[in-house]
């Protein structure tokens, strides 16, 4: 990589329509030179470790948890003094005793990886090329996890004439992953969540390190002897298998002709390709295998396709040598194409652990799933630069883009932007300010469309299911979403004002910036009446706005020959605000990733605040009645109780904020959440 540079201002980033409205983000790789060949290699061998850990319970604190977990009920007291002796007995038996300690046993060990790299460089004046191989081995700090990466690049640009030159760029990475990932597994089996819970002594029935090897473990922490709950991370690792292969092709042509030393045509072509293909077995000792019946496996396949290709014509000339002007147009086509095939699950194996290359000679026992889906955009656009003896400067630009993505009368959206700009460091009156050696004024407008949404959106999609139907279960198919043919762009209006000095040769330089971005017709989940079906649809709704200021302060503290230091700064204020949400709505949740509604969006207030209940310390013994007869805790007159959990000493206690009047009801339900 050459530079990196963040295009944030409106004019600049309008040319590049949806991609661009939240700001372009421009890599430029190091270009081929010319000369005899060379060969180059690059690489290292490292070791890794983990040193902090997460933190968990040792054996002693573990107990007592489980012993306060068990007062008041009777069966469970007597299962814990069964198990794991009296209270009287735990100090004596626990404290000190170091247990199982899960995260050493499965990320304890030292691991390697090493990276290689050889390269070969060369050419000359008509033709120059680049062709490298790089290899990653990468051995995972979870036990039997790893990544082996290859990666091949050939880039190649030749001249075939003063006027005609040609480059193409070809790169392939193929990856093996082998291991669990950090959430497989499912709720209460993910690995990370076996590494914190799962209990680090086996209590007073045995050696604890005879835990490391139970497939099934003796004795779950609510003591039912012989659950499948849970199961030792390190049989877990050994015995759920999974391995990834992902393939990704890029390759890249362009061609340009030079009609004219003023006017010239660019074309580019660009294609890539990427399969993840998944594989996954859980052999018959696994938690998982244990809890369904019988070894299973399975197999998915994902494939996505992108096609792009544009076309710029440029026009650039200088006249009377005071007038600059640059003149584009172009044309620009993206398809996309995305499929996948997942064979379900398949179990009863003549064998009992015959892995996923023995898919064939098992059964079905969940639905094969397919799917596809495809988008397209359709853009057509021009910009003018225009500059007076480097002084004043103008800037404008169209950009007309139409999407697969929206209703047939929708589909296209039309955005301008322009910009201004004064270097005031060219002007007679700045010639003797020694200090200055920029000084550049900026306003700027423009508007951005947003497409970010499911192909499918404005249209009804059936998706198949399974209905029981007499003594059977039948596959069927339902609509998955209320089709919104009205459904258009999300256009985003940005505006920036902003001041370039350089101070000292540019040994100082200062950017301040002002911006004011506002987007409308947002794209988001809208709820609707249950009469329709349905309980929400992706509708255009609602406004909010984007303010700020942001300082960046360059210097460069010393600059010789072989050694250079520089520092950046940089700081910003922003803040957001939503304007407007649908028709009559003055709040709206939203769902996180954990498909809960714990933000909201209101009108007045900033955008992505979170809601919900205030806490409120615990449960004290002290808040309830307790009956010896049946040792049922009961919340006392007054304490607030909590509509969702019958609330026992030592849960959380949330505030009683208001009621369905308005004012506490001693009931913590809906009308206390908060922001």
């Amino acid at each position: 990589i050459e530079s990196v540079d963040v295009l944030k201002d409106a004019s600049a980033t309008a040319i590049y329509g949806a991609r661009g409205a939240n700001g372009v983000i421009l890599v430029t790789t190091k270009q081929i030179k010319e000369g005899k060949v060379t060969i180059n290699y690059d690489g290292y061998v490292g070791a890794k470790t983990i040193t902090n850990g997460l933190t968990a319970m040792n054996p002693y604190d573990y107990t007592k948890l489980l012993y306060e977990r068990s007062l008041g009920d009777v069966a469970r007291m007597a299962r814990f003094t069964t198990n794991y002796g009296t209270f009287d007995q735990l100090e004596q038996n626990y404290l000190g005793r170091p247990g199982v300690n899960w995260q050493d046993e499965i990320m304890g060990g030292t691991a390697l990886n090493q990276y290689h790299k050889i390269a070969f460089n060369g050419g000359n004046r008509e033709t120059k090329f680049n062709l490298f191989y790089a290899l990653n081995k990468d051995e995972g700090s979870m036990l039997n996890s790893s990544s082996d990466k290859h990666i091949a690049k050939l880039n190649v640009n030749h001249s075939i004439n003063k006027k005609f030159s040609v480059s193409g760029i070809v790169n392939y990475s193929n990856q093996k992953i082998r291991g669990l990932g950090v959430q497989d597994g499912g709720v209460r089996t993910s690995i990370i969540q076996s590494l914190i819970q799962y209990r680090p002594l086996i209590g007073i029935l045995g050696s604890d390190q005879d835990l490391i090897d139970f497939e099934i473990d003796p004795l779950d922490p609510s003591g039912n002897a012989g659950s499948a709950l849970f199961q030792s991370p390190v049989i877990t690792l050994n015995t759920q298998r999974r391995e990834t292969i992902i393939n990704t092709l890029n390759a890249n042509a362009t061609a340009q002709y030079n009609f004219t030393d003023k006017i010239v045509y660019r074309g580019l072509v660009n294609y890539t390709q990427g399969n993840r293909n998944v594989k996954y077995f859980n052999d018959a000792a696994s938690i998982l295998a244990i809890r369904t019946g019988g070894a299973y496996g399975g197999v998915s396949t994902l494939t996505n396709q992108r096609f792009n290709y544009s076309n710029t014509l440029s026009y650039n000339n200088t006249f009377n040598k005071a007038h600059k002007l640059d003149l584009t147009i172009g044309q620009e086509y993206i398809y996309g194409y995305a499929e996948t095939l997942a064979t379900g699950d398949v179990k009863g194996f003549p064998a009992v652990n015959q892995g996923w290359d023995n898919l064939s000679l098992g059964t079905v026992a969940s639905i094969p799933t397919t799917f596809a889906e495809d988008d397209k955009l359709l853009s057509f656009f021009g910009r003018a630069n225009y500059g007076y003896k480097g002084k004043y400067l103008l800037t404008t630009s169209l950009r007309l883009d139409g999407s697969s993505k929206f209703g047939e009368d929708s589909r296209w959206g039309l955005f301008p932007s322009a910009a201004v700009a004064w270097r005031a460091i060219q002007e007679d009156f700045m010639k003797n300010v020694s200090v200055f050696s920029d000084l550049k004024l900026r306003l700027s407008y423009g508007e951005a469309g947003n497409n970010r949404i499911a192909n499918y959106a404005a249209l009804g999609i059936f998706t198949n299911g399974v209905y029981p139907l007499g003594n059977q279960v039948v596959t069927a198919a339902f609509q998955q979403n209320l089709p919104n043919p009205q459904l258009k762009w999300e256009a985003v209006r940005s505006l920036n004002a902003g001041l370039d000095v350089g101070f000292f040769k540019q040994r100082i330089t200062l950017t301040a910036d002002w911006y004011d971005n506002q987007s409308r017709d947002l794209l988001f989940q809208s709820r609707i009446p249950a009469s329709s079906g349905f309980i929400q649809q992706i509708q255009n709704i609602g406004t909010t706005s984007s303010r700020g200021v942001e300082f960046t302060l360059n210097t460069s503290n010393v600059k010789t020959q072989n050694f250079s230091w520089n520092t950046n700064f940089n700081i910003a204020f922003n803040r957001t605000k939503v304007l407007s949400l649908s028709d009559g709505e003055t709040s709206m949740l939203t769902t996180s990733y954990t498909d809960k509604n714990d933000f909201i969006l209101a009108v007045g207030k900033p955008v992505g605040i979170m809601y919900g209940y205030v806490r409120d310390g615990l449960y004290q013994v002290s808040d309830f009645d307790y009956n010896t007869t049946t040792s049922v805790y009961t919340l006392k007159s007054g304490v607030a109780r909590d509509a969702e959990a019958a609330a026992q000493p030592g849960f959380i206690k949330f505030k009683d904020i208001s009621g369905p009047n308005g004012v506490p009801d001693g009931v913590v339900d809906q009308y206390d959440r908060t922001n």
